[in-house]
C-alpha cells in the first residue's frame, strides 16, 4: 500500500469504487459472488461517506497519532470514535445517528478493503453501542487520576480551565463551555448557572481558596469582557482532550469507557456527599437523617430535585 495519509486513504478508497455509469445497485443485488456493500451508488452517498472520512481520519491522527495505514485501525477505535459523537459524551448525535454512522463506517471498511486488498473489520453493532454507553454511566473518577492528566495539559488552556471547572462545581460540559465571566459573583460566593438541562439554572457555592484560583485563572488569561466565556471551545473538545491526557497517563479504562465529564460530576458528587453527611451529624443530625440531607444537597448541587434518587451518582455510605 503506497504510503498516504489517512483522509487520503479512505477517500480514495470512497472516489474509487464510486459507481457513477457502471453497474446498477439491482444487478450487483442479483449476483451472489457480488459484495454490494464494495460500490457506492450515488453522488449523495459518496458525500455522505467523504465526510465520515474526514471526521474518522480526523479522530483517529488527533488519538491514535502512531496509526499511519487503515488497515491497522481496529474495531475498539472505531466504536470510540462512534462514541465520542454521541451527545452523552459532548457530541451532538443521537443514538439512531450514531448507528447510522456505524453502517457507514461498515461500508467504508468494504471499500477500503477492495482498494487496498486488505482485511479491516469496522462493523459495530447496535448493541455493542447501547451497552457501551451504559458502561459509561458506571465509572467513577478518582481523583488522583485526573491530577495525572491535568499535569499533562498545558497551563492556561480553555481545555484543561474547563476541565478544572467541571471537577471542582459538578458541572455538565455544556455548563462549562456556556459559562461567562459575569455568572461568577464574588462578593456573595455563588457561581450561577443559567438555563441548564431542562431549562433549570441553579447557584454553587464558591469557597475561598476556589475563588483564588478562579481570580488567578481570569487575571492570567486576561478575561475582562463580562460576557466573554472562561472555556471558549467547543463540548466535544473538553470531553477529547481528558480522555487523551488519561491514556497518556496510564488510565485507558476511561477512555474505553467513553466516560468523558460525567465521570468528574459523578467523583465530585461523591465528594460532597461525603463532606455533608459529618456536616449534617454535628448539627445533632442521627446519621440516617445527616445521610438523607446530604442526598438532598448533593442533587441540589448537581441541579436536580432533592427528592431524586441519587445511586447513579454516588456509592452509598452506612452508618
Amino acid at each position: 500500500m503506497k504510503k498516504k495519509n489517512l483522509r487520503y486513504q479512505m477517500t480514495s478508497s470512497v472516489a474509487n469504487n464510486h459507481n457513477e455509469k457502471g453497474t446498477s445497485k439491482r444487478s450487483i443485488k442479483l449476483d451472489p459472488t457480488a459484495n454490494i456493500k464494495e460500490y457506492v451508488y450515488s453522488f449523495s452517498e459518496r458525500e455522505r461517506l467523504m465526510d465520515i472520512c474526514k471526521s474518522f481520519a480526523d479522530f483517529i491522527n488527533q488519538n491514535y497519532s502512531e496509526i499511519k495505514m487503515v488497515r491497522d485501525i481496529t474495531k475498539p477505535m472505531v466504536l470510540e470514535f462512534l462514541q465520542s459523537n454521541h451527545k452523552t459524551n459532548g457530541g451532538k448525535c443521537n443514538s439512531n445517528t450514531v448507528y447510522t454512522m456505524a453502517q457507514s463506517i461498515d461500508k467504508l471498511s468494504h471499500l477500503v478493503n477492495k482498494n487496498f486488498k486488505v482485511n479491516t473489520d469496522w462493523k459495530i453493532e447496535k448493541s455493542e453501542l447501547i451497552a457501551d454507553n451504559k458502561k459509561s454511566r458506571d465509572l467513577w473518577m478518582q481523583r488522583e487520576h485526573l491530577n495525572a492528566a491535568l499535569s499533562l495539559m498545558k497551563d492556561g488552556t480553555d481545555g484543561k480551565i474547563g476541565i478544572q471547572l467541571a471537577a471542582e462545581f459538578g458541572l455538565r460540559v455544556a455548563e462549562v463551555t456556556k459559562l461567562q465571566l459575569r455568572d461568577i459573583d464574588f462578593e456573595n460566593g455563588k457561581l450561577h448557572i443559567h438555563e441548564s438541562k431542562g431549562g433549570k439554572s441553579r447557584n454553587i457555592s464558591i469557597d475561598d481558596a476556589q475563588k483564588v484560583w478562579l481570580k488567578d485563572e481570569i487575571k492570567e488569561r486576561g478575561i475582562v469582557d463580562k460576557n466573554a466565556r472562561l472555556c471558549p471551545i467547543k463540548d466535544k473538545s473538553v470531553c477529547n482532550l481528558l480522555s487523551k491526557c488519561l491514556k497518556k497517563a496510564g488510565y485507558p479504562e476511561y477512555a474505553e469507557a467513553k466516560t468523558s465529564i460525567h465521570s468528574l460530576r459523578k467523583m465530585r458528587a461523591q465528594e460532597l456527599y461525603e463532606d455533608k453527611i459529618p456536616e449534617h451529624q454535628s448539627q445533632g443530625n442521627s446519621y440516617k437523617n445527616a445521610e438523607k440531607k446530604a442526598r438532598g444537597d448533593t442533587n441540589e448541587f448537581l441541579g436536580h430535585g432533592r427528592g431524586r434518587t441519587l445511586d447513579s451518582y454516588i456509592i452509598p455510605r452506612r452508618g
